[in-house]
């Protein structure tokens, strides 16, 4: 019951991270980080259909550097630092999402072979 309880609670700072970035100041910038934000979420929760803690670890991990990134990226964007904070976000958020876009293709392939 505590490991649901805390599962959600994870989804909702990880939704309200998407939000308060992506909201804060809204440009073509954000609209590319929005889809990437939804497309790695996306994966997030399909993972967890196959195996619900480590699903819960990416989401922490997820948490984690969009957190602290997002801090620099409003907070420490001087200079034209703000761009270099952006890449970093995005290109993170594509790698984690074709890693497990990768290991749920291959779950799948292994589920259907094995049937």
């Amino acid at each position: 019951m505590t490991v649901r309880i805390v599962n959600r609670v994870l989804w909702l700072i990880a939704l309200s991270i998407a939000l308060c970035v992506c909201c804060s100041s809204w440009s073509e910038d954000m609209a590319i980080l929005a889809v990437v934000f939804i497309l790695s979420l996306s994966a997030i929760a399909t993972y967890s259909r196959f195996n619900r803690s480590t699903a819960t670890v990416n989401l922490m991990i997820w948490i984690g550097y969009n957190a602290l990134l997002g801090y620099c990226l409003f907070y420490k964007s001087d200079y034209g630092t703000s761009l270099m904070w952006l890449c970093y976000m995005i290109c993170l958020n594509i790698f984690q999402t074709i890693i497990l876009s990768c290991i749920i293709i291959a779950k799948l392939i292994k589920q259907h072979f094995r049937r």
